[in-house]
């Protein structure tokens, strides 16, 4: 059962993703979205995109939503969201046309943020892990990705 608490925070949510999607004008999106890395040659790199949406295509959105209130998370160069959005998209090509946006809402601390990341941004990001991948040998799974 949900309480007064988890009502208003869900409706606080509900209402930023309408103003968004406004916004933005995305006439499509997709809920836990899976994505992967492979397409970049990162193997056994994927997540669960909270949603990926988009405005025709011009646009990507990748947003991703954290109810704690231990951590706070902010937007702005986050690598998280910002690899979803690399996944969702799936290669270097697309992401040199589209214009990149991540979405943070963190509502129980009332923050909501979104950054339009550029392609450079998205790239370095690709290639530091595709770096680190060359040098260490890394044995994924839930345990040792549970904070990274």
């Amino acid at each position: 059962e949900v309480d007064t608490e988890q009502k208003e925070t869900l409706k606080e949510c509900v209402s930023w993703f309408e103003d968004m999607k406004a916004m933005h004008n995305l006439t499509w999106f997709q809920t836990e979205r899976k994505v992967s890395l492979e397409p970049f040659g990162i193997e056994n790199c994927w997540g669960t995109a909270d949603i990926i949406g988009g405005h025709k295509k011009d646009s990507i959105h990748a947003f991703d939503w954290k109810f704690g209130t231990g951590v706070p998370v902010y937007i702005e160069l986050n690598e998280q969201i910002m690899l979803y959005l690399a996944g969702a998209v799936g290669s270097i090509e697309k992401l040199k046309e589209l214009e990149l946006w991540i979405h943070l809402a963190q509502p129980r601390l009332g923050y909501f943020g979104s950054y339009c990341c550029s392609f450079d941004e998205v790239m370095g990001l690709i290639i530091q892990i595709q770096n680190a991948q060359k040098c260490y040998d890394i044995i994924p799974g839930d345990i040792q990705c549970f904070w990274c």
